[in-house]
């Protein structure tokens, strides 16, 4: 029976495994961003802030030298990553530029003032919903001083959602299900780092939440079979990528008002 690899574009919108094919032909507000997100948290992967502190100064080198250096590997690694392209105009690519610096710098002193320890970034998970298979990757994985798991999703977009989309959204419930079912972990917390924002919004998922989860992703599972992919405009006015998709309602009207 064929195996069928249910993505998160269909059910949630973008997900980190359509970043590397998509930032190739439409912008988004911070793809370069996000990319860089994984290679920084590597830095933190293997310690929490306190051990970080502690072990890695070389000579007489101060601890605000050290931050500093720190500081400044992050910003190159994020030069490297950068690309100048899919923007309307140099004024446009400076601004997300210096927005997704300030957002780099910002992540940095919020990983040095948790006290948690991280375990994986992008972790993929999989495992089988009934004849398929739901992939996915976690951002980052972290156990908690009182030795509970926490999962956390950047979200790099300028909107900041409340904390009831936040209680009821299908991402997390979905990360729920792949850490318990495919990394046998259970973790308590759910949350959003909301990079522009700089704030992390924790939530909980109830088993209830998972059941419906699940109803949910074998209707998705179905319609995929079927080649069933009807656009939602709803929210177009509020997508990256309104300007480019041939769907766009939100398009469609920014040309009629010109």
């Amino acid at each position: 029976m064929a195996l069928i690899l249910l993505s998160f574009v269909l059910m949630i919108g973008l997900a980190s495994a359509q970043i590397e094919i998509l930032n190739k032909s439409i912008p988004s507000e911070f793809f370069q961003g996000a990319k860089v997100g994984g290679k920084i948290n590597a830095i933190f992967t293997n310690h929490n802030s306190n051990e970080l502190l502690s072990s890695n100064f070389e000579g007489n080198i101060t601890a605000v030298e050290f931050l500093k250096k720190l500081d400044e590997e992050l910003i190159e690694t994020y030069d490297h990553e950068w690309v100048n392209e899919g923007f309307q105009n140099p004024q446009q690519t400076f601004q997300f530029y210096e927005k997704g610096k300030r957002m780099l710098t910002e992540y940095f002193e919020f990983s040095l003032q948790r006290k948690a320890e991280i375990v994986a970034v992008e972790k993929e998970f999989q495992y089988r919903v009934g004849p398929y298979i739901l992939r996915g990757i976690i951002d980052r994985i972290d156990r908690l001083p009182d030795g509970a798991y926490e999962i956390i999703d950047y979200k790099t977009h300028a909107e900041l959602w409340d904390q009831s989309r936040i209680d009821s959204d299908l991402q997390l419930t979905l990360y729920s299900l792949g850490a318990k079912n495919a990394l046998n972990i259970e973790p308590v917390t759910f949350s959003y780092f909301f990079l522009a924002h700089n704030k992390l919004m924790p939530t909980q998922r109830t088993k209830a939440q998972r059941q419906e989860a699940l109803k949910q992703l074998k209707n998705v599972s179905i319609k995929i079979k079927k080649q069933e992919f009807s656009p939602n405009t709803a929210q177009c006015h509020k997508c990256d990528f309104k300007q480019s998709c041939k769907y766009s309602t939100a398009k469609a009207i920014a040309s009629n008002a010109k």
